[in-house]
């Protein structure tokens, strides 16, 4: 009879310290570049580690290609309220032909098209001009205290093809999406609501031959046949609303269509492996079906192809920290301010359930406040920083804060915040309010949108 063991001891090891900096970033997505660009241009050593070979998480890494949370929607005109570090992004993706203009999705909601290579070329040419390390290829895998202070991370643990490694800091920024480091730094944590609901994710991918000339009603009509489709019978698709949009080159376009389940229906967990092996296949199978819909039943995709699939599924949600505040629906659907805000946000919810997706509009001015306490864990190591949407949000509010716009504010708020304190040599809760938001607006970002021009949306 074979005995089948279920635990086996690892040796211990002393671990290399393979690198330092006064500021280590781990996970290079839209916060995590945002925050180790902001703290380096501030004059800090910052050190970026990132799993892919390139940076962009969902944006390129998931082929997110639309930038949501940067324009309040103005009566048809987009209005961007997400500024300074977008600003030079964006900027970027633009000298490459690589950014459409903005478009309104629904009422309250306009969104923003890009090409993910020129992301990917824009972010390498931001962290070259800003001095930034970049360590590409690593997980952060774990976090030691300081060994004179324990209530501080003294160095962060990461694998890669290299081995095993610690990397020393002073302060460190979690924006793993997933609060990788968070979770294992002593962080309280939140996964799903109290009936362990989370946002179903998706696999995103992008078609070419699309005769763009043929596409004009799509918009109106595609909801519809999607939804007859379903009733037929004829087709195995996933869920009811569905986005179909031209990206900055015409006869190219994205669908964001799919939705990948558990075995018992619910939304899958981003941070169990096999759970996230099984949805990788699934979404891979549903790209393959909606795409046989499109070329049945849509003007203009008769002859297309599909061009690639996303690298990996694009997840909504898992983990969130317990912070110092945490931001909570009423204050989105009212549209309030918190006294320390670190800019805007104004997307809707929207909260991707099975088989549709629910829109509610941001309320009172529109767009609401984004609190700094929401950063800051209420628990764990006093040098650790959360950005991103593994920040302090309810379920509901995640629904809306969680889109790269805001992440990237985040990123920008946590990079400036852990730039300042270290030049100051004191923790980020000692450094001044005052301070934090003056350095904010030097480098562009906006607290008010009165001032601000506006641009037509397309239809």
């Amino acid at each position: 009879m074979t005995r089948h063991t279920t635990h086996v001891e690892e040796k211990a090891r002393r671990l290399p310290v393979i690198d330092s900096a006064d500021i280590v970033v781990l996970g290079g997505g839209s916060a995590g570049l945002s925050a180790a660009v902001s703290a380096a241009r501030l004059g800090a050593d910052v050190l970026l580690i990132e799993r892919y070979g390139f940076l962009g998480g969902v944006a390129t890494a998931a082929m997110v290609t639309s930038f949501c949370g940067l324009y309040l929607d103005r009566n048809y005109d987009a209005c961007r309220i997400v500024r300074g570090f977008a600003d030079d992004l964006l900027s970027l993706i633009d000298a490459q032909g690589g950014l459409a203009p903005p478009r309104r999705v629904k009422p309250g909601a306009v969104s923003q098209a890009f090409d993910a290579t020129a992301y990917k070329f824009a972010a390498d040419d931001l962290v070259d001009d800003a001095g930034v390390r970049l360590r590409l290829h690593s997980f952060g895998v774990a976090a030691l205290p300081d060994p004179d202070e324990g209530s501080r991370i003294g160095h962060i643990v990461v694998e890669s093809k290299s081995g095993r490694g610690a990397i020393a800091g002073k302060v460190f920024i979690d924006a793993s999406g997933d609060g990788d480091l968070a979770s294992v730094s002593g962080c309280a944590f939140e996964i799903g609501d109290e009936h362990g609901f989370m946002q179903y994710p998706t696999t995103m991918f992008r078609m070419r031959n699309v005769e763009d000339a043929l596409t004009a009603g799509i918009r109106k009509t595609i909801g519809s046949k999607v939804a007859d489709a379903i009733d037929s019978g004829e087709y195995d698709l996933p869920r009811k609303y569905v986005s179909v949009s031209p990206q900055p080159f015409s006869t190219e376009w994205r669908a964001n269509a799919t939705q990948v389940r558990g075995e018992s229906d619910e939304a899958i967990d981003g941070t169990d492996v096999l759970q996230l092996s099984r949805a990788e296949t699934e979404g891979r199978r549903q790209v393959r079906e909606f795409h046989r819909f499109l070329k049945d039943r849509m003007d203009g995709f008769a002859n297309s192809s599909i061009l690639d699939t996303a690298p990996q599924i694009g997840i909504r949600e898992t983990r969130r920290i317990l912070g110092q505040r945490e931001l909570d629906a009423e204050h989105v659907a009212e549209g309030k301010t918190s006294h320390d805000a670190i800019g805007l946000g104004c997307w809707p919810f929207e909260t991707h359930r099975n088989g549709t997706v629910d829109w509610r509009a941001v309320g009172g001015r529109g767009y609401y406040d984004i609190p700094l306490g929401m950063m800051v864990p209420a628990k764990g190591p006093r040098n650790l920083l959360v950005a991103g949407r593994c920040a302090s949000a309810s379920p509901e509010a995640l629904a809306s804060v969680r889109v790269m716009g805001s992440c990237m504010l985040m990123g920008q708020a946590a990079g400036t915040l852990a730039a300042l304190a270290v030049e100051e040599s004191s923790t980020f809760i000692e450094v001044e309010l005052s301070k934090l938001r003056k350095a904010l607006e030097s480098n562009g970002v906006c607290f008010s949108p009165d001032d601000l021009s506006v641009a037509p949306t397309q239809a």
